[in-house]
């Protein structure tokens, strides 16, 4: 993969133009290219505005596919995914007194891009194509780094063509929430919680529902210097 760009920089404004080039041997397309734009414009300490192209291709691993899915079958071998484009941007305020609040949108679209299927029972990932958009917002609060408070909301209309790829259980909407507490300046002590809701399953032929998918989550991190620290993290409490 090669990455020539051109960055800009004047005062509050910041830019990159340039393109991601994948070189491939024996497997699709054997060279694609993709946008690298980036701009970025901060008039105040308290305003920013942002926005994104990209795109490339990806490699799907069957390590990283049995993250999602512990019924990927390890005899199983995936060509490439293509993302020809994708765009997200958005506007941040703040701080303020320590508050902010984000909103933003993306949209990106996907070629051979593995999702979830089922065929005739057995699970597998199937290489789709697909397009879609989601709008989020999120909002945080910082009390003089000891208490961080952090809450944010997306949605995404899913269906079989049109949903975003990121979002491999098809949610239509998303929430989640994070408590991060500093009693000392070297440990931070986090909850976070996530729900999704309106998940699915697409097969060539049904409609699987998902149902709500709750994810509760702890953890622990103790900087012992600036090169080392510690932690620990617990997931899905909820099982």
């Amino acid at each position: 993969a090669l990455s020539p760009h051109l960055d800009y920089n004047i005062g509050f404004f910041t830019a990159r133009f340039g393109a991601r080039i994948d070189v491939c041997i024996n497997s699709g397309r054997a060279l694609y290219v993709a946008p690298d734009v980036k701009l970025d414009w901060e008039p105040f300490s308290w305003l920013a505005v942002y926005g994104h192209l990209g795109g490339g291709q990806q490699m799907n691993k069957l390590g990283e596919l049995y993250d999602m899915s512990q019924h990927t079958a390890s005899m199983m071998a995936y060509g490439r995914s293509s993302v020809p484009f994708t765009a997200d941007a958005g506007v941040m305020f703040g701080p303020w007194r320590g508050a902010g609040i984000k909103i933003y949108g993306k949209y990106g679209v996907a070629q051979d891009w593995l999702m979830p299927s089922l065929v005739d029972g057995i699970a597998h990932f199937a290489p789709v194509d697909v397009d879609g958009w989601l709008i989020g917002v999120e909002a945080q609060y910082n009390y003089r780094d000891v208490v961080k408070v952090k809450a944010g909301y997306e949605m995404a209309p899913q269906n079989c063509g049109d949903a975003y790829y990121l979002w491999r259980d098809r949610a239509c909407n998303v929430l989640n929430a994070s408590l991060t507490v500093t009693p000392i300046s070297a440990l931070d002590i986090e909850v976070g919680y996530e729900r999704r809701n309106g998940r699915k399953l697409v097969s060539l032929t049904e409609t699987y529902d998902l149902k709500t998918a709750d994810n509760l989550v702890l953890g622990a991190k103790y900087r012992i210097n600036d090169q080392f620290n510690v932690w620990a993290r617990l997931e899905n409490m909820l099982n």
